[in-house]
């Protein structure tokens, strides 16, 4: 219910967590929360999304594939080169299928500046290491870029870090959810809530401690969240 929400409130969200822990799946899932009629560009290494696959949930997605060097090592077309062009066919939601380089700041910086409720995956060990990996991968492509800049533009950008792990059992769980605020530049780092937090089979429990803001719960629950639901937890 909140995720779903955020995802119809046009919240940029990035999904984090290791590998098989079902990133793509969640993606899939929220991303079909989105109004049929919305222009998504959609950037992937591979084609794992399939969105366009099903044209009554969305009709107007554009599929932009990676492509590796010829045996010459030439003729490369990165995920960031294609984060550069898609801005010219005017988008409504950005879709990264995984970050794994420079593509994170345009990725970023177009949500930032108007693209609002992109979407995204990338690994991570919580929810909070996310800010440290987009630095990494921003200083791949702009070596002299400060870990300053990047988090400061992910601040702006991002509002939800949704972070995915597995209980000793094995199940795939939502494990924690972070609301992002702002970047604190005295600190230097982001300042965050984490509104659900792992319990102690990892999967998600509600974190009493930092409670949704009020205007911004109020949005949510204009776009179906029912806040009731987790009361339990």
């Amino acid at each position: 219910s909140l995720l779903a929400a955020a995802v119809r409130a046009r919240k940029s969200i990035m999904i984090a967590g290791g590998q098989g822990r079902g990133k793509t799946t969640l993606m899939r899932a929220l991303l079909h929360e989105c109004d049929p009629s919305e222009r998504i560009m959609v950037l992937e290494q591979e084609p794992e999304l399939q969105l366009d696959a099903d044209e009554i949930r969305h009709n107007q997605v554009l599929n932009w594939i990676a492509r590796p060097a010829n045996m010459e090592g030439e003729g490369a077309v990165t995920l960031a080169d294609l984060a550069w062009a898609i801005k010219r066919h005017n988008p409504d939601r950005i879709v990264v299928g995984e970050v794994l380089g420079a593509e994170v700041m345009v990725m970023l910086e177009a949500a930032g500046q108007g693209i609002a409720g992109a979407l995204c995956t990338m690994h991570s060990k919580d929810a909070y290491r996310v800010f440290s990996r987009m630095v990494h991968y921003a200083q791949l492509g702009q070596p002299n870029v400060t870990p300053a800049f990047v988090m400061d533009t992910a601040a702006d950008a991002l509002d939800l870090v949704v972070y995915l792990d597995m209980t000793p059992a094995g199940t795939r769980v939502i494990s924690e959810i972070t609301h992002v605020h702002r970047y604190d530049p005295m600190a230097g780092h982001v300042v965050a809530d984490q509104w659900y937090m792992a319990g102690r089979d990892r999967a998600a429990v509600r974190n009493h401690n930092a409670p949704i803001p009020g205007n911004l719960l109020e949005e949510l629950v204009a776009y179906g969240y029912d806040p009731t639901l987790g009361s339990r937890w």
